[in-house]
């Protein structure tokens, strides 16, 4: 059966969704990625996957999807292979002397009269002194992704059922995280639970490339309809589970960080390709099968697609990277915030808002950034006088289906007057020196109590929900000192994970897919590694 499995995905994997997985098969066999093309449209030399294997030869690979036709060889593949094999591998790590050898992939065969003309190909190459090439096919993936991974994919049936679910969610629905989580969870089983039998270092390196095949397996539909924040959460969800692992065992770094490694190149990759369909774009609307029935979600989508950028630059900002496309982002940010398409209906949401706020500033714009962290901090408070936002585990699309009357199991609000975001809230606009706005409405903020779940180990707040833990909840002093809070936003919390302080530049991004982990104690490793703020000259300086 895991074999079917392995060989339904290959069959339907296009290059983008089985890219991933080839990298972590070579990085099982011992080879260091250099480079994963970001993007499909815009090869790199025609090398899609560089790395170099333990004897220091540097490999270039070619990857494809489907058949190979004649007629497909000769117009698309051919050309393709011509840069590959005549321009040089370029990285950092390489000296101008390394020994180099290429590589085509492809998930289907060679089809009729092409498996001959590359076969002469090759041989011409080589007469003539060219570099040539060799020639990976299905049949061989498919041996060398079973014996690998096969033992590694889910057995059991309930197991296999959820598995299957996810496989045919729809390529344009949002992921369901929960459902993913729980595969992840379930797939982890062997390493991650309290166990007499401690596993060895190969065995929780097997597992956490073979998760990467499986996330893969999942998110092949979601690569077809280039649903970029699907896949983006489907690669932050594997890789917050990965950083579980390594804080709960504390195995040494090479058995964990080369799959983290190329997760990371994932995300990048797909963000690439986001942000180049976002600058494509004169809207953000999406066709639906009944018109009009994308304003019900449209702002919901707009508000996810802020956060997530939101998050890809502070991320950046951690690394000490440029910005990649930064004035495409900046006009996105500053077009839904000015022409109002984003909501806030749940905690959830304040949390990427917020996210977004701090984005604008490390961009430079704090005044859009007080704008629109202060509405999210006006909005709780206003609400919190009824019954309060709806909790951050929500999904936007359960309260789409709640407010058209679909949902069987409709949400409602119930925080009153308790808040998971509000002490976040507050060390933002504290980080941008807005103290006016603080001080009018700090005696409405003393009356709501800041909520925070805390998990009995630090290695569980990379989980999705937490199976251990508490929920502890304050009320704020009803007179505050300017200066503390200023100290406390450049102050690191060491309730966050030691791993997540020392990776920061994930935090951020998790913080989006999971809100319900936006909390002060987040917040402040993400204000705390961020330059400092003037905030605008007309605001007070710090003081009593």
């Amino acid at each position: 059966m895991q074999e079917r499995v392995i060989e339904n995905w290959l069959t339907n994997a296009n290059e983008l969704s089985f890219t991933i997985p080839f990298a972590q098969l070579l990085a099982l066999k011992g080879h260091r990625i250099l480079h994963i093309s970001p993007k499909k449209a815009t090869l790199e030399q025609g090398k899609d996957i560089t790395s170099i294997d333990s004897d220091g030869v540097v490999h270039c690979y070619q990857l494809k999807g489907d058949d190979v036709t004649l007629d497909r060889w000769r117009r698309e593949i051919k050309p393709e292979l011509d840069v590959l094999v005549d321009v040089p591998p370029k990285h950092p790590s390489l000296s101008g002397d390394a020994k180099w050898v290429c590589h085509l992939v492809v998930n289907g065969e060679f089809k009729g009269e092409a498996l001959r003309e590359i076969y002469d190909t090759r041989q011409a190459w080589v007469d003539r002194g060219k570099k040539s090439f060799d020639t990976v096919t299905r049949g061989e993936l498919l041996r060398e992704f079973c014996d690998a991974y096969g033992t590694y994919l889910p057995r059991e049936l309930n197991d296999f059922s959820g598995f299957l679910d996810l496989y045919r969610e729809g390529g344009a629905e949002p992921l369901n995280k929960e459902l993913l989580s729980q595969l992840i969870e379930g797939f982890f089983g062997q390493i991650l639970p309290d166990r007499t039998k401690i596993p060895s270092n190969n065995e929780v390196r097997q597992t956490l490339n073979a998760a990467a095949i499986s996330v893969a397996y999942l998110l092949t539909n979601k690569y077809k309809e280039k649903n970029h924040v699907a896949i983006i959460e489907g690669w932050l969800m594997l890789a917050a589970y990965v950083m579980a692992v390594a804080e709960k065992t504390g195995i040494d770094q090479k058995y964990w960080k080369p799959c983290q490694d190329v997760i990371a190149q994932a995300i990048e990759g797909t963000f690439d390709d986001l942000v180049a369909e976002i600058g494509d774009r004169s809207h953000y609307a999406e066709s639906a099968a009944v018109p009009y029935a994308d304003a019900y979600v449209y702002k919901a989508r707009v508000t996810i697609l802020a956060g997530y950028l939101a998050a890809f630059v502070i991320s950046k900002v951690a690394l000490g990277s440029s910005i990649p496309s930064k004035s495409t982002i900046e006009h996105f940010l500053t077009e839904a915030l000015d022409k109002k398409l984003i909501q806030m209906t749940t905690e959830g949401e304040c949390a990427q808002l917020a996210i977004a706020a701090v984005a604008l500033s490390a961009m430079g714009d704090n005044v859009r950034a007080r704008r629109l962290n202060g509405s999210c901090l006006q909005a709780l408070l206003d609400f919190s006088d009824e019954k309060g936002f709806l909790d951050p585990y929500v999904e936007p699309q359960e309260v789409i289906r709640t407010f058209l009357g679909l949902s069987l199991h409709p949400v409602y609000p119930v925080m009153g007057k308790n808040s998971y975001a509000m002490e976040a809230l507050v060390l933002i606009h504290t980080y941008l020196r807005d103290r006016d706005a603080l001080t009018n409405w700090w005696r409405k903020i003393s009356h709501i109590s800041f909520q925070t779940f805390k998990p009995r180990d630090p290695w569980q707040w990379f989980y999705w929900r937490s199976p251990h833990g508490k929920v502890e909840g304050r009320f704020p002093a009803q007179t505050q000192s300017w200066a503390s809070l200023v100290q406390s936003t450049s102050q690191p919390d060491d309730g966050t994970p030691q791993l997540l302080r020392e990776q920061w530049e994930y935090l951020p991004l998790l913080l989006c897919l999971m809100p319900h982990r936006f909390s002060g104690s987040s917040i402040r490793n993400v204000l705390s590694n961020l330059p400092a703020t003037s905030g605008g000259t007309s605001v007070p300086e710090p003081g009593k």
